[in-house]
């Protein structure tokens, strides 16, 4: 049997199980920066976006000599930090706590708004961080593996074909296929072991021969429903939806993965309509306020 540390476990996985951009392309920012056009905060916070509904989110709001506050979708850990996002109407430093350096003013904050398409409306002050309802899980307690365990559990069927190279030899080979579909690392738990996961969108008992080839600890091939490579293609062109934040591949998901600001059913159906049903998981960053 091999032992891993759980984190070496993960980070062998190459691509990873969820591979993302490093960041997205912020709307626009407003023409004069930002700043409330009337010159009073509490007149801003007043008028709404054009929809009604309102929205929430947590994270860091900067303002810099380029932009005035900015709530950030991704932020650069510099300091101090880099960021841009939306552009919030309605916002007052004087209001908040926050931490400046040079030309940079930032705080993280909990806000609550309505969304016109590119900025966000304040509709009530800012607030303090609001903690997550629970926390997050470790990915070492969720299972990814969608083969049923063997009898006797899994274990090495080739000690000899069951070190770290032969791990990352399986990989690549896998990952050579036309019909891969991706490739991850399930940690079992103590003794820390991890399956080696990989998907094919069709001849699986064919290639999990091919696999066992060069790999001889616990394997799970399993179908994918997009190759690879199509998911490549999908991942290449949605930076291009209105609100992009970031985009990535979910090799256990055989998905891309899509966060934008505001995740309306109206863009779910025209990304399916393009890339068919399934393809890309969507999220939005603002959440809404029942």
């Amino acid at each position: 049997m091999i032992e891993h540390p759980a984190r070496a476990i993960l980070a062998a996985s190459l691509a990873g199980a969820l591979a993302l951009t490093a960041c997205g392309t912020p709307p626009a920012p407003a023409a004069n920066g930002n700043t409330n056009t009337s010159g009073d905060p509490a007149d801003s916070v007043s008028r709404a976006g054009d929809d009604d509904q309102r929205y929430t989110a947590t994270g860091t709001v900067l303002a810099n000599e380029s932009h005035g506050p900015q709530l950030c979708g991704v932020v650069a850990t510099s300091y101090p930090p880099q960021c841009g996002g939306l552009d919030l109407v309605g916002w007052d430093w004087d209001a908040v706590e926050s931490q400046t350096q040079g030309d940079v003013q930032w705080g993280e904050y909990t806000v609550v708004g309505t969304w016109d398409g590119e900025r966000l409306h304040l509709t009530e002050p800012p607030s303090a961080p609001k903690p997550p309802s629970e926390p997050p899980a470790d990915p070492a307690d969720e299972s990814t593996t969608p083969c049923d365990e063997p009898d006797g559990g899994w274990h090495d069927v080739d000690p000899d074909k069951a070190n770290p190279e032969d791990q990352q030899r399986a990989i690549s080979r896998a990952r050579s296929a036309p019909e891969f579909g991706g490739a991850w690392l399930d940690p079992l738990g103590p003794p820390r072991e991890a399956v080696l996961n990989v998907s094919f969108t069709d001849d699986l008992p064919a290639k999990r021969k091919w696999i066992r080839e060069v790999w001889g600890g616990p394997l799970c091939v399993s179908k994918a429903e997009r190759s690879y490579a199509r998911l490549q293609e999908v991942q290449q062109e949605i930076s291009d939806v209105p609100g992009f934040i970031s985009g990535g591949i979910d090799e256990p998901g055989n998905v891309v993965r899509l966060e934008v600001y505001v995740a309306t059913d109206e863009l779910r159906d025209e990304l399916a309509d393009k890339y068919g049903p399934g393809t890309i998981e969507l999220t939005g960053f603002l959440q809404p306020v029942d």
